[in-house]
This record gives C-alpha cells, sequence and structure tokens, in this order.
C-alpha cells in the first residue's frame, strides 16, 4: 500500500499539507497509526491510542482497529478504559502494580467476577468490565 492510498483510507489526504502540531487530536492519532502500521508488522504495540480523543474519533479509531485485526495484524493496547477494552478486545489482563491478576475474554472476564463480592459492591446494576477490574484492584485513586 502507498502513503498515498494509506493516507486516503485513513481520511489523512485533506491534512498532508499540515505539520503534526497543526492536526486535531484525531488526525494525529490516525497518523501514528499509519505510520505504525504502513510496514504491515505481525504486532502493532498501542499505548492508550484513544486518549484524549472525541467520541467520534475514538470510534474511528477502534474500526481502523478492527481492520488491522482482520487483517492479521495482533494488536496489544493499553487502556485505562474498559469500555474500549470490552469494544476492542478478544482477550483482557487486568493488571495492578504490575502484576497480572486475571485474563480472559471481556465477557469471560465478566462471567468468572460477577459473583465476586468486591465486584458486586462496586457494581450498579448489571456487572460491567469496569466493575471487575474495580473491585479486583480497588477503589483507591493511583498516582
Amino acid at each position: 500500500m502507498t502513503y498515498a492510498v494509506a493516507s486516503r483510507r485513513f481520511k489523512l489526504h485533506e491534512a498532508a499539507s499540515k505539520r503534526f502540531k497543526e492536526l486535531s487530536g484525531g488526525q494525529q492519532q490516525r497518523l501514528s497509526l499509519l505510520i505504525a502500521t504502513i510496514h504491515r508488522p505481525p504486532l502493532v504495540l498501542l499505548d492508550e491510542p484513544t486518549a484524549g480523543l472525541d467520541p467520534q474519533a475514538r470510534r474511528q479509531l477502534w474500526d481502523r482497529i478492527e481492520v488491522l485485526r482482520k487483517a492479521g495484524h495482533s494488536i496489544l493496547l493499553t487502556t485505562h478504559s474498559m469500555e474500549e477494552a470490552q469494544a476492542v478486545c478478544d482477550r483482557v489482563a487486568i493488571m495492578d502494580h504490575g502484576k497480572i491478576l486475571t485474563v480472559d475474554t471481556p465477557v469471560g472476564l465478566i462471567a468468572a467476577h460477577k459473583d465476586d463480592p468486591r465486584v458486586r459492591e462496586v457494581a450498579h446494576g448489571e456487572v460491567t468490565l469496569e466493575d471487575v477490574f474495580i473491585g479486583l484492584t480497588g477503589r483507591t485513586i493511583r498516582d
């Protein structure tokens, strides 16, 4: 894939003459993803790729991630957004202080921990992945 084709797919062709600093947050993230994947790596590492994005830009980036997955890329994504993890991840590892507490599919994590008293205590209605995360890692704010 040429840069011109890729920039159209990532909806960046209209911003081709702009400097990186002049791009919107969504454009910067799309350009970063384009740069990271233009050589078709088998593994793509994404660290908080949607931080600071508005809902439309976040969903567009999720769609781009799905395209990469369907193209055969493996993706390792770090996020604090359990909504994001539930929406785009096949498997989720919940970590606390550098230690992996549990790994499973988002649905599997919810099913495995929905009756845990720590999770039930923080849940408001139906248990979510965020409830599982908070139940397993605690409610205190981290530095």
